[in-house]
C-alpha cells in the first residue's frame, strides 16, 4: 500500500505496533489522521487501534513507566467547571481528557484559538449549545458583550470589545461514543449536565496571529482581570487517569460490539 493511502488504514503502518505506550507513537498516529497542520482532516479518536494506543499511554503514567510531571504541570481545573488534563503536546497537536463536573457548565459562549478540535464522548451525554454571530433584528437575535481572552504570564486576562448579537443555531447533546469536531470560529458553551461527562479531545496547531480567543457574556466582565489555574492534586490526578482507563476500556468494547453487530448483518 501506498504512503498517501495511510490516511484511509493508517492503524495498519508498520510503526503502529500495539507495543508502543509512549506520547510519540500516540502522536504519530495523530499526525496520521490529522494529515496536514491546517486541520483538514478528522483525528479519528473513536478508532480501536488509537484508543488501544491512548490506552497503553495512560497506563504506563499509571504504573509509572512514563514519569506524570509534565502531564501534572499542563494540567488544571479550569474555570467553566471540568478538569482539563493534558496528556501530551506535540507539534502543536495536544492530546486531552476532559472530565465535567455534575451540575457545572461554560460561564459563557466563546470560540478557540486552534484551528480545529476533534471530540469523543467516553462517558455521559454532552449537552451543547451553539450560536451563530447576525443582525440586531433577526429572529432570536440577543445581545451579548465581546471580550478578549488571552494569556498573560501564568494568568488569563480578559478584556472588554463591545458588544455583538447573537441568535441560537442549535443545541445537541452528543452521546457516549460519538466523534464530533468543530472548527476555531464554532461559537458554543456546554451547559450543566445532571450526569458525570467526558470526553477525549485532540486540539489542532493555532494559527500564528491567533493569540486570543472571544468570549461572550450578558454583562461586562471587569478589564484584566486575572484568571487563575487551580492545579490537580497527584491524587486527583491519579483518580482521573484510573477513570480514563476504564472508559477507554469500555470504548474498546462497545467498538468490538459495533463490529460484531454489522458483521451480523452482513
Amino acid at each position: 500500500m501506498e504512503a498517501e493511502n495511510y490516511h484511509d488504514v493508517g492503524w495498519q503502518h508498520p510503526n503502529f505496533e500495539d507495543k508502543a505506550v509512549s506520547f510519540e507513537a500516540v502522536h504519530d498516529r495523530i499526525i496520521l489522521d490529522a494529515k496536514t497542520t491546517d486541520g483538514m482532516h478528522q483525528v479519528r479518536l473513536d478508532s480501536p487501534q488509537l484508543v488501544r494506543k491512548v490506552r497503553a499511554y495512560v497506563r504506563s503514567l499509571l504504573n509509572g513507566t512514563t514519569p506524570m510531571d509534565d502531564v501534572m504541570e499542563q494540567s488544571y481545573i479550569h474555570k467553566n467547571g471540568f478538569q482539563k488534563i493534558v496528556l501530551g503536546r506535540k507539534s502543536g497537536f495536544a492530546l486531552r481528557f476532559h472530565r465535567y463536573l455534575p451540575g457545572e457548565g461554560d460561564q459563557n459562549v466563546h470560540d478557540h484559538r486552534w484551528s480545529r478540535m476533534d471530540s469523543l464522548v467516553l462517558e455521559g451525554s454532552l449537552p451543547a449549545d451553539y450560536l451563530a454571530y447576525c443582525n440586531p433584528n433577526d429572529d432570536g437575535a440577543e445581545k451579548w458583550e465581546r471580550h478578549e481572552y488571552r494569556k498573560a504570564g501564568d494568568d488569563y486576562v480578559v478584556k472588554h470589545q463591545g458588544e455583538t448579537y447573537l441568535a441560537p443555531d442549535e443545541c445537541v447533546h452528543h452521546q457516549t461514543g460519538e466523534l464530533y469536531s468543530m472548527d476555531a470560529m464554532r461559537l458554543h458553551r456546554i451547559l450543566p449536565a445532571s450526569e458525570p461527562v467526558a470526553t477525549l479531545v485532540v486540539t489542532h496547531p493555532v494559527p500564528e496571529e491567533r493569540v486570543w480567543c472571544n468570549l461572550y457574556q450578558r454583562h461586562i466582565i471587569e478589564q484584566l482581570e486575572p484568571v487563575h489555574e487551580t492545579r490537580l492534586t497527584r491524587e486527583q490526578m491519579l483518580a482521573s487517569l484510573t477513570h480514563l482507563e476504564r472508559l477507554l476500556t469500555q470504548q474498546l468494547v462497545r467498538n468490538a460490539t459495533t463490529t460484531a453487530s454489522a458483521g451480523a448483518w452482513a
